[in-house]
């Protein structure tokens, strides 16, 4: 009886792993980084950075692009340090976690993807080019207190993009970050006591006089004339977000 029950058992985890697909991506140790994707659920785990990628007509392609329409989710363990250049480019997931110790996330890492919003952790640094660019149902997107930089259109071409909150820590914005041929943005939150440095196109074909931006109390006289921040419509103060 035991035997037939250990038998029957073994045949249902060989079952289960036919059914998973693994790669090693980590950087510059493939091993020590593992993609795991099973039931639409593609979870990376391990310890360090992850190797960048290219577009699919370029050199290096990721591994699972046979795999693309199939991901939905993405789970990055605590343990990843950065997230890898086209990780997740052209994918159609919905939904992402990014883990405790990331603090890099890669150029065109989410981009063109299915996400219908974003929270970017504390412990992120850098948001880098176009990471989360091209994203057509992407509408709302808190960034993380510990991020300082968000990269060259970060947030680019994003055409339900509807609320932003930029974290406490951010003290660079750069070229097109929120620009978009079609922007439906209509309030922004800063939250740092100071205006950050702000390219002059960040916010192009925003329309700044119907979109809301709420600052600090103590910033606000800063805000109003500082450049590019000064140029939309209604700045009004916010002691805190829940």
């Amino acid at each position: 009886m035991k035997k037939i029950h250990l038998n029957l058992l073994c045949g249902l985890l060989f079952t289960v792993n036919l059914n998973a697909q693994t790669w090693k991506i980590g950087n510059p140790n493939a091993a020590d980084i593992v993609a795991v994707l099973e039931n639409g659920t593609f979870t990376i785990s391990g310890t360090g950075a992850m190797a960048d990628f290219t577009c699919a007509n370029l050199a290096t392609p990721v591994p699972w692009r046979a795999f693309i329409p199939s991901i939905r989710e993405v789970v990055i363990s605590d343990g990843i340090t950065s997230i890898g250049n086209y990780l997740f480019f052209n994918h159609p997931i919905t939904s992402v976690t990014i883990g405790n110790n990331v603090e890099i996330i890669g150029e065109y890492a989410f981009s063109a993807t299915a996400l219908t919003s974003v929270i970017i952790p504390d412990n992120v640094i850098y948001i880098k080019e176009a990471a989360f660019a091209l994203s057509p149902y992407l509408s709302s997107v808190i960034v993380g207190n510990g991020v300082t930089t968000i990269g060259d259109m970060a947030f680019f071409d994003n055409p339900r993009l509807a609320s932003v909150t930029i974290g406490s820590g951010v003290i660079s914005i750069g070229n097109f970050a929120f620009a978009a041929h079609i922007s439906t943005l209509n309030s922004v939150i800063v939250l740092s006591n100071e205006p950050p440095t702000i390219a002059e196109n960040a916010f192009v074909n925003v329309d700044k006089q119907a979109c809301t931006l709420s600052v600090l109390p103590k910033s606000l006289d800063l805000f109003r004339s500082a450049d590019v921040w000064k140029k939309f419509g209604y700045i009004r103060t916010i002691n805190s977000i829940d």
